[in-house]
């Protein structure tokens, strides 16, 4: 398995989609790869908490998928929030990044890393955003990629799926970080980038936690081909989640 698991399968629901992890078993067997694209949520307020993986989606998750038989890496930041203009800063997110790369690989398997706080260090960030397209050019011949579109995790049922409010800097937010507050709660385009870039399709996610269990609804993948644009493969995928977010929360 991915990931040690910390929820039980009573703990998890699946309440409709199960055709559609059936339908990317069927298309793994075939040697054929999709970018599955889930929403992002954590149960505590606090950042370092949420880094344990049984504190927010990923375990849950990681365990609906694996039991469906589905063979995945996952995408995941590996380095922390917070500024570098001082020495005293650098020191944090330095302290705190090597904490939470730990606490993913002990728990993850073979996780491919982003950094992403261009004001600490953003030569680490360009090489790492192209380290993330030679993964995904060797991991989709084997098997699917787990990314999180989303900058940061929301609170159950707090996530908003409209474009004017989460598409940061017109779409752009996944090469640029002018706006901090709307880049880390923006959604990043580097999903639908990569979809078009190796021709695979996109599988909807929707999880949140709710009364004590985590509920999942997995919509039908979105075909991409060489014609597709990354910006409108993004607002499908909102739509998407945000129709399935309605189903749950109303």
């Amino acid at each position: 398995m991915n990931l040690i698991p910390q929820w039980s399968q009573k703990d998890i629901m699946l309440l409709s989609g199960q055709e559609h992890l059936k339908s990317v078993t069927n298309l793994a067997r075939n040697g054929q790869h999709v970018m599955i694209a889930p929403s992002h949520v954590k149960l505590v307020d606090n950042n370092v908490a949420t880094a344990v993986p049984w504190k927010n989606d990923w375990s849950s998750l990681n365990r609906l998928l694996t039991d469906h038989g589905i063979k995945f890496r996952t995408v995941l930041r590996f380095d922390a929030d917070g500024g570098g203009e001082t020495e005293g800063q650098l020191r944090t997110y330095r302290r705190n990044s090597v904490m939470m790369r730990w606490i993913l690989k002990r728990y993850i398997k073979d996780p491919v890393g982003l950094y992403l706080n261009h004001f600490c260090d953003p030569v680490q960030v360009k090489a790492s955003i192209k380290r993330l397209y030679g993964a995904t050019r060797d991991t989709l011949p084997n098997q699917s990629l787990l990314i999180y579109p989303f900058g940061n995790w929301f609170l159950p049922g707090a996530e908003s799926f409209d474009k004017t409010l989460v598409m940061a800097d017109g779409g752009n937010a996944f090469e640029s970080d002018k706006d901090r507050l709307k880049y880390d709660a923006g959604v990043k385009r580097g999903m639908a980038q990569l979809s078009i870039r190796f021709k695979v399709p996109v599988l909807p996610i929707y999880g949140t936690y709710k009364n004590k269990a985590w509920q999942f609804i997995v919509d039908k993948p979105i075909a991409v081909d060489a014609t597709n644009d990354s910006l409108e493969l993004t607002h499908i995928w909102l739509d998407r989640l945000g129709k399935m977010k309605a189903r749950i929360w109303g």
